[in-house]
């Protein structure tokens, strides 16, 4: 992944490189002092994208991560009260950190350049609730409330809650119904199925009905995406 995008032109190189040669604490302080709270918010949200994408760098990721969640969650109400359009939009800010922490801290990614332990997924779970209390807070849009239910049925795949995660799958297949997401619907309706291949019952059932959700995939818009997700976590979880 760094190839594609060089280390040196990160965001924030200050943070980062405070971060590296002294401790998360210099380099979350560092962000708060950048300017307003929307600017120190926007600071938080392009060094974590960056120790992840460019640096690689996940338990760095995770720490800047939670830092800017808490700073826009504080913020909120206290710019809200004089300027309620700027409070929203750190809320939804502390919202898009929290889905993408989740998202970095999956392990159904299959991503060599990262291994995930027990306490990072612990920790995309509780990103991915904060993630999904947000956008219902905020009132957000079908899709992404689709994709809210789908970051926390993802992340209780990984802690093996399969019936947690179907439940919560079926809700993000809904919810990509109603905004006529037709892949999106497709690939929670594929995890419902891996969800199900813990069931000793079901799995025959349950590989046929991905086989098909696969050959739909063929026909949609990001479809290969979405499949390659599917084959990735069924390797990551049940290993085949």
């Amino acid at each position: 992944m760094s190839e594609e995008t060089p280390e040196e032109e990160v965001a924030h190189p200050r943070a980062i490189e405070l971060l590296e040669t002294q401790d998360s604490f210099a380099a979350i302080q560092s962000l708060e002092s950048v300017g307003n709270p929307l600017e120190v918010t926007d600071a938080f949200t392009q060094t974590v994208m960056d120790l992840y994408w460019k640096k690689q760098n996940l338990a760095g990721c995770i720490a800047i991560a939670r830092a800017g969640i808490q700073y826009a969650l504080h913020a909120s109400p206290v710019v809200g009260a004089e300027d309620e359009e700027s409070g929203i939009k750190l809320r939804r800010a502390a919202r898009a950190i929290s889905y993408n922490l989740s998202s970095f801290a999956w392990l159904g990614w299959d991503d060599p350049d990262f291994e995930i332990t027990n306490s990072e997924v612990q920790i995309g779970l509780d990103a991915a609730r904060a993630s999904l209390r947000l956008v219902e807070e905020l009132d957000e849009d079908k899709i992404s409330r689709s994709r809210a239910h789908w970051m926390l049925a993802a992340q209780l795949l990984a802690t093996g809650s399969y019936e947690e995660a179907q439940a919560e799958f079926e809700k993000s297949a809904g919810y990509a119904s109603t905004a006529e997401a037709a892949g999106e619907k497709l690939l929670a309706e594929g995890f419902i199925c891996i969800c199900q291949l813990a069931d000793t019952e079901k799995k025959g059932s349950a590989e046929e009905s991905l086989k098909e959700v696969l050959t739909k995939l063929e026909s949609v818009e990001d479809g290969s995406f979405f499949a390659g997700q599917l084959e990735a976590a069924k390797r990551v979880f049940f290993g085949e």
